[in-house]
């Protein structure tokens, strides 16, 4: 199945709202993990957009086969036009068990370098399975040059009595990058991928 393209009211709702809001400084309204977030912010780019949206799991009536994608669109605003900077796209297909894929945490946002612009934070767990066992957990950071990073974890499963499933992680292309990237992307994981039962 091809990548499913998202596009809801939401987004020509925001986008009417940028034509007539001003933004004053850094404006993050609260993340509701719903089909669609959206959050703003200024930077030396200036006026920042972060759309993140998830699809309905679509089921194929044929073979019972799930699919759901997700998206996160960033845009700058500049003389009054929205100019579209990246997106990451990711999606599950054809699953035929218990089907997940959702934004995990509010994205955060840092200046790790000091140049002015922030870094983008994302965390998604995804997961096709038919059991009670850990699902894939990825951290992923988008830096001023619109690169993108990825640090791939378990989520962590506690039980009632104390058992711990999972929680493994693997920093991969943040091994790349200074050192307090990557504490920021394990402190980041760290908050966010337990499930207590």
């Amino acid at each position: 199945m091809c990548f499913m393209i998202i596009i809801r009211k939401h987004i020509v709702l925001w986008l009417m709202l940028l034509s007539i809001v001003s933004f004053y400084g850094q404006n993050l309204p609260p993340f509701t993990s719903l089909d669609s977030d959206t959050l703003t912010w200024v930077d030396k780019n200036g006026v920042n957009l972060l759309l993140l949206e998830t699809s309905d799991i679509i089921t194929d009536a044929n073979t019972n086969l799930r699919s759901k994608n997700l998206q996160a669109t960033h845009w700058l605003k500049k003389e009054g036009q929205l100019i579209h900077h990246w997106s990451y796209q990711d999606e599950i297909t054809e699953c035929p068990v218990d089907l997940e894929m959702k934004f995990l945490a509010a994205p955060q946002f840092s200046d790790l370098n000091n140049d002015g612009i922030y870094e983008i934070w994302m965390m998604i767990q995804k997961a096709c399975k038919g059991d009670i066992s850990p699902s894939l957990v990825e951290v992923i950071m988008v830096d001023e040059r619109k690169a993108k990073y990825f640090l791939t974890a378990e989520e962590q499963l506690i039980f009632p009595n104390g058992t711990i499933y999972g929680g493994s992680y693997d920093l991969e292309d943040f091994t790349e990058l200074p050192i307090h990237y990557q504490e920021y992307a394990v402190t980041y994981l760290l908050q966010h991928y337990k499930n207590k039962f």
